[in-house]
Parts: structure tokens; C-alpha cells; sequence
């Protein structure tokens, strides 16, 4: 056992050191710590045992080794505070044994690494016989070469805003600058030519050390490369990220498309469909517009007409208009839009379904001429012309009716004709002899057909006249002698009646009763 004052030692290797023998009990221990240039080491040591620890720039080490003199029953300890380590409890050790404990890692870092050996009592530790500690500690004058790792933000569709972030790790307290800068593809990343985007940002100044690119609207489609360098300082080296391994994944936008059916209407009407163009990025192209008869037909692509091509207008509202078709047959008809997409954008279509336009029967116009009355009895007739509509046909009922009020309530007809065939638009009554005086109305009734709805004309527009007959000369003879002669307006007729009292007379061209000396006219109706 060696006993006595310390005595200074100089550590191996260049530069400063020192060196402390240790007593502990009856036993010594050293420890020698020394710098040289990038390195620190430090060395200690306890009977029979010693512990070793040393930092470069980019690594650290420590280690324990027992040596010859550890007999039986002799415990061992080996304590450690550097982070990401863990040391020994209670070993047990009767023999030589070498290297027992060590660790390594990546600089810098700072900690000690602890010895202790006790003797054995009832085999369990008994008191410290020994103990020796070392130290690492950054070595001086390094400069490091921190890492850096980055994170892209997510692409998306044209328009999407994205932007890069870069982390720092490991190094002497980075500071500085990191510059980001985004390519169109790998190739150009590798080449470092035509950036899209370049911006030069600061480090943060606490951890986690890192920094943030400018934001950049995205433009076009494709996979663009982030490449992020950072500028290292007097204490850290410049380090970049990869070519590839950041790639940000741009997509065709989705634009929508919004559709306005025209009003359709009566069979002959003209109808079209319009296109609205939303989303997206800056619309362009075309929207063909494609008619089908149905919802079915729509499903099936059975088409009755299909549009040109018709350019979106160039500035928002993005629009587009079909011509104008004009069905020839009755039904809902479906309008389907279709946008052709551009190289920014989508092509994307409107639903079955979602724009009916529908045509009904057309309406035809109805216009009647009755023929001229007169002095009854009179034959009269009803004329009745069809305009307008899809190319009329069927039949015309006419009625004759005694007065308006029958006429709209639709009763007591004097007259109702057979169901009269249109003839180029136009249909005739039979002829009606109106016996008696009187406004009688007519009214027209056309039935429709597949085509073109039915239609009637209105009570009160066509009355017919039949004006009474009227007497324009009686001679009478002496008091008490009766009518004498009698001239019809029909006719011209005239007879000569003598000293009649009281009787009928019949008289060429009209009919009447003649009592007491007068002719008291009577209303007949005949066909």
C-alpha cells in the first residue's frame, strides 16, 4: 500500500494535463484528465481497477476494467450520469476480469462515469474499499456536423399553398441561416438550376433549432423537390438535404360544374342548356351539352343531340352555351354538360337527371266565321280555322245554341253537328235553318291530337241572327169589312181578301192568324 502527499502527474499525449494520486483507505487511486487539440481524456484510477472516458468532436467513449488484485468476495459498482447510459449494482467478482463496463456515443455530451469496489461481508457488500471517477466533457476547438432533417407540407390541387421546414440536430449549438429552395423535378434539384422559389431563413434560437420557408403558391401539376442548406457557423459544418427526398405531389384541381336548363314549353319550342364552371384554377377548355330523351337514355348515351364543342368564357363567370334544338316529339328531355378539363383542371360532367326540360302539347289558336244571318226561316252554318300548333289535326264540333247562357253552360244545343274533319286547319258545319227570329250563339270545339291540345271558342263571339218577318201593307175594307189585302216582305205576294172578319189565312210566302181583323205571328224552328 502506498501512503503519503499527492504528487502531480502529466496525462499522455500533448497539450495541458494534470494528475492526482488518490488514498482511499489503504488503498490509492490516480486520475489523470488532459486536452489535446480536438480531444478530452480523462483517466482514473482505484486498487486494482480503472475507469477511462474521453469526447472528440464527433464521439464519446468510457469504459471500466478491473485488474489483478479484485480476490473473493469482492463487489463492484459502477455508477454513470451521462445520458442514454446505464451502469452496474452489485457485481460480483473473484477473479481477474478485465473490461466489465462501456459505452459510446455521438458528440457532444457531458457526464461521469464512477468505480466502486467493496469488500465482501457475509456474501454481500461490505464497505467501500476503492473508488475512482472520470469525466467527459466537449472537447475543445471542434467544429461539428450537426444533421439536418426536414418536413415538406402536404401537396394538393393546383393553387395549393405549400411550404418546407428544416431541423437541426447534434452540432455545437447551431446557429445561422437555412435556404430553401423548390424545383420542378428531381433533375433540376441535382442541377440546382431554375429554382421556382428561393428564400434564406433563420434559425430559431432555442430548440428545437429550426427554421420555416416562405410560402409558395403552387402553379402547376406535378412533383416538385424541396433542397434545404443550412449555413453552418464557426462551430458546425453546412449540411444539406437530399435531391428526392422531399417530393410534393400537385394535382389537377376539381372544378364543378352548375347547369341552367332553359323553360321548354309547347311542342315547336326551341330549347338549349348553359354551363357554369366553378373551382379550380382559372378554368379553360370547352363543355359539350349532349340531349337525350330520358333519364334512361341519358344512362345509355343514347343522345337526340349533341352540341359542338362551345368554349368557356375567359373570365369568371366561367360559362358556356348550347345551341338551340327544338324536339320534334312530346316528353321531359334530359340536358347533360360535360367540361373537357384543361391542364390545370379536371373534366367533370353534370348528373343524369339533374336538368329535365320538358315539352308539352303545343296550343293551338282557334278562329271562327259564321255565316250572315237573316229574315227566318234562315240557313245558317258555323266555319272554324286552327293556327298556330304542331301541324293540327282531328275534328271540330260545332253547336248552336239558343242564347248565351245555354251556350256557356253547355245545354240545350238547337244544333249540334257531327264531328267535322280539319282540312288543311279548317272545318264546316252542316247548315241549320233558323225558322224563327232570334240570337242564337255558336260555339267551336276541336278535339286535339297527340300533338296539340284541344280547344273551343268562346261563348258570345259568333252570334247569328234571324230577323222576324214584317207586314208592309194591309188594306182593309169598309167598318166591319175585314182585311181587304195583304203584301208579305218574303215574297211580294199579294192577294186580295174580302170582308173577313174573323179566320186563318194562309198567304203566299208567310204564315200567320188572323183574328178579329189583325195577324198575330207565330215562332217556329224547322231543319
Amino acid at each position: 500500500m502506498e501512503t503519503g502527499s499527492d504528487t502531480p502527474h502529466r496525462s499522455r499525449g500533448t497539450g495541458h494535463g494534470f494528475g492526482r494520486r488518490l488514498l482511499s483507505g489503504s488503498a490509492a487511486g490516480l486520475v489523470a484528465i488532459g486536452f489535446a487539440g480536438t480531444a478530452s481524456i480523462a483517466t482514473a484510477y482505484a486498487h486494482s481497477g480503472s475507469v477511462v472516458a474521453s469526447e472528440t468532436c464527433s464521439s464519446w467513449s468510457a469504459s471500466v476494467t478491473l485488474a489483478h488484485n479484485v480476490t473473493i468476495d469482492r463487489f463492484v459498482d459502477v455508477l454513470t450520469t451521462i445520458p442514454g447510459t446505464s451502469g452496474i449494482s452489485g457485481g460480483h467478482y473473484d477473479s481477474s476480469k478485465g473490461l466489465i463496463w462501456d459505452a459510446a456515443g455521438a458528440a457532444p455530451s457531458t457526464g461521469t462515469v464512477t468505480l466502486n469496489i467493496y469488500s465482501g461481508k457475509s456474501g454481500a457488500p461490505g464497505a467501500r474499499e476503492f473508488t475512482a471517477t472520470a469525466s467527459i466533457v466537449p472537447a475543445h476547438g471542434c467544429v461539428a456536423s450537426p444533421t439536418i432533417d426536414t418536413t415538406a407540407s402536404p401537396g394538393g390541387p393546383v393553387g395549393t399553398v405549400i411550404h418546407d421546414t428544416a431541423t437541426i440536430t447534434g452540432g455545437n449549438g447551431p446557429t445561422g441561416t437555412v435556404t430553401f429552395r423548390l424545383f420542378a423535378n428531381t433533375a433540376d434539384c441535382t442541377a440546382g438550376t431554375g429554382a421556382l422559389s428561393t428564400s434564406t431563413e433563420a434559425l430559431s434560437a432555442t430548440a428545437p433549432i429550426l427554421a420555416t420557408s416562405k410560402d409558395f403558391v403552387t402553379a402547376g401539376v406535378g412533383t416538385f423537390q424541396w433542397l434545404a442548406s443550412y449555413s453552418g457557423d464557426q462551430a458546425n459544418h453546412t449540411v444539406s438535404s437530399v435531391c428526392g427526398s422531399e417530393p410534393v405531389s400537385v394535382s389537377k384541381a376539381t372544378p364543378s360544374i352548375s347547369t341552367h336548363a332553359s323553360a321548354g314549353g309547347p311542342l315547336g319550342t326551341a330549347i338549349q342548356d348553359s354551363a357554369t364552371v366553378t373551382g379550380g384554377d382559372s378554368p379553360t377548355g370547352t363543355v359539350t351539352f349532349t340531349l337525350f330523351a330520358g333519364t334512361a337514355s341519358c344512362t345509355d348515351g343514347n343522345a337526340l343531340y349533341t352540341s359542338p364543342a362551345e368554349p368557356l368564357s375567359t373570365r369568371a363567370p366561367f360559362t358556356a352555351t348550347s345551341g338551340a334544338y327544338t324536339p320534334a316529339g312530346l316528353g321531359t328531355f334530359q340536358w347533360r354538360a360535360t367540361y373537357s378539363g384543361d391542364a390545370h383542371n379536371q373534366g367533370t360532367s353534370s348528373a343524369c337527371g339533374d336538368e329535365p326540360d320538358s315539352i308539352g302539347q303545343a296550343a293551338p289558336a282557334i278562329t271562327t266565321t259564321a255565316s250572315a244571318g237573316g229574315v227566318a226561316p234562315v240557313s245558317v252554318h258555323d266555319t272554324a280555322t286552327l293556327a298556330g300548333g304542331a301541324n293540327p289535326s282531328g275534328t271540330v264540333v260545332f253547336a248552336l245554341y239558343p242564347d248565351t247562357v245555354s251556350c256557356s253552360a253547355g245545354t240545350g244545343a238547337v244544333y249540334t253537328s257531327p264531328a267535322e274533319t280539319l282540312a288543311a286547319g279548317v272545318a264546316t258545319s252542316g247548315s241549320f235553318s233558323l225558322a224563327t227570329a232570334g240570337t242564337d250563339q255558336w260555339k267551336a270545339t276541336y278535339s286535339g291530337d297527340a300533338n296539340n291540345a284541344a280547344v273551343s271558342s268562346t261563348c258570345g263571339d259568333e252570334p247569328v241572327t234571324a230577323d222576324p218577318g214584317s207586314v208592309q201593307g194591309i188594306t182593309t175594307g169598309p167598318p166591319g169589312g175585314g182585311v181587304q189585302a195583304i203584301t208579305t216582305p218574303s215574297t211580294g205576294a199579294s192577294g186580295i181578301v174580302a170582308d173577313i172578319s174573323l179566320g186563318a189565312l194562309l198567304i203566299l210566302g208567310g204564315l200567320g192568324t188572323v183574328l178579329a181583323g189583325a195577324i198575330q205571328p207565330r215562332r217556329r224552328r224547322s231543319i
